[in-house]
């Protein structure tokens, strides 16, 4: 079983939902991200979603798209980012695009 499958069966076993905040790696830095992220584990999240910032965020609301922007203005955050779910306790790394779950 994976560490996010664990989570659930957790929790539903305690009868509780799950807290998964979103944040955009890289926005305004990876270590605000790394900052946020322990902050965030710290205060109860279950899992942390990290959105791996892309320079077309169209599909995305204008909030994900401005912190995408600020992200990929910033530098090279994809390749930076991919390290800051390693050092998140609460989080697994994954992405999703058109094609699915990577």
């Amino acid at each position: 079983m994976n560490r996010i499958a664990a989570v659930f069966n957790r929790l539903k076993s305690q009868g509780e939902k799950a807290l998964i905040p979103f944040i955009t790696a890289g926005d305004p830095d990876l270590e605000a991200t790394r900052r946020l992220a322990l902050e965030m584990a710290g205060r109860g999240a279950d899992i942390l979603e990290l959105g791996i910032p892309f320079s077309d965020p169209l599909a995305d609301g204008p909030t994900i798209q401005a912190a995408s922007n600020r992200a990929v203005r910033g530098g090279d955050p994809f390749s930076g980012s991919a390290g800051t779910g390693r050092k998140n306790p609460a989080g697994e790394r994954y992405s999703f695009n058109s094609d699915g779950l990577l």
